[in-house]
């Protein structure tokens, strides 16, 4: 199931990224209305040792390896209005040989990006590990209020503010949604990959913390920032996934004010101390600060160019590399 994201108020050049959920769950009755509910979409190898059998009645297909917790198969039974449970349940046999690792991105929109080249690698290696990208164009991590780029303002938006806010599990899979607590219930991740994102390096005013124009490197907005990205660190390692943050690289345009290396230090430094704060509160917290800048080599230099074709985002070749580097340093192949 593809999902399509409206493009935020403050526009970011538009990618391949989107967000893919990654296993499904379809109950159809044939004895009522057709109905399809389809949550999760799997990028399993379907060449071998997967089997579904149907019955009369109704067609179900169902990962049974953990993935999808109950609250979810109750939610689609509800939706579905299916008179038996038992008789769905009865109906179907997946075997699988080993559970697959569960990857979570979450972020913007070269989150989404990353979270599009890990899915194509796990297509090409089946057996490794299943991806649900719940990237959104243009949403970093600090919330509410607006954001100024190259002059121009826009609200932060109910999307990109939204991230801690749970909503119906079988509303989780929608484009205009992103809920990382109820993504979290119901796809249960093993690995979560996050982005400093560069968007909380912008211009900002947050109602209740600065009402005028301000940006990193402000005492008052950096203590916001540092606590939404605590509460984000905490929040992504709540079921006891492994969290690796990608630090957030210097950009290789003309320099707009939110692109300045001193606000880039800024959020990287804000960010180490947030996963300090989480760690000293959680010691059995897995996080890991990813040197994602150091991937890209001296910024300006060739390599960044080509991984960078808009100094941004990922080119086709970045997209082609950064899988397989970070299918390594997340201990994934």
């Amino acid at each position: 199931m593809t999902k399509t994201t409206a493009e935020p108020a403050v526009q970011e050049e538009s990618t391949r990224g989107w967000r893919a959920p990654v296993l499904v769950v379809l109950v159809v009755s044939v004895a009522v209305n057709a109905l399809l509910v389809g949550l999760l979409w799997a990028n399993v190898d379907t060449s071998s040792d997967t089997k579904v059998q149907s019955a009369a009645g109704a067609i179900a297909i169902k990962v049974v390896d953990d993935t999808i917790s109950d609250e979810v198969v109750d939610e689609v039974e509800d939706a579905a209005e299916v008179e038996d449970a038992a008789e769905v349940e009865d109906a179907t046999e997946v075997d699988v040989v080993e559970p697959l690792t569960r990857v979570l991105v979450a972020g913007d929109s070269v989150a989404s990006q990353i979270g599009w080249a890990l899915q194509l690698w796990s297509e090409a290696n089946p057996g490794h590990f299943v991806v649900f990208n719940e990237s959104h164009i243009g949403c970093g991590v600090v919330r509410y209020g607006e954001k100024r780029v190259d002059g121009e303002s826009g609200p932060v938006g109910d999307v990109c503010s939204n991230w801690n806010d749970p909503v119906a599990l079988h509303e989780a899979a929608l484009p205009e949604i992103v809920s990382w607590p109820t993504t979290i219930e119901m796809f249960q991740p093993d690995v979560v990959l996050s982005i400093v994102s560069s968007w909380d390096a912008t211009d900002r005013t947050v109602p209740g913390v600065v009402d005028d124009w301000t940006s990193i490197g402000d005492p008052v907005y950096d203590a916001y920032v540092l606590s939404e990205y605590t509460e984000a660190t905490a929040v992504l390692t709540a079921n006891g996934a492994e969290l690796f943050w990608l630090m957030s690289p210097y950009l290789n345009r003309t320099t707009l004010p939110e692109d300045h290396r001193v606000r880039v230090d800024g959020i990287n430094a804000l960010v180490e101390q947030a996963v300090s704060a989480v760690i000293a509160d959680n010691p059995d917290a897995a996080i890991t600060q990813v040197d994602y800048p150091g991937w890209f080599g001296p910024i300006g230099g060739p390599r960044d160019a080509e991984l960078r074709d808009d100094g941004v985002h990922l080119s086709d070749v970045g997209q082609a590399e950064v899988a397989p580097w970070l299918v390594t340093e997340m201990g994934l192949s």
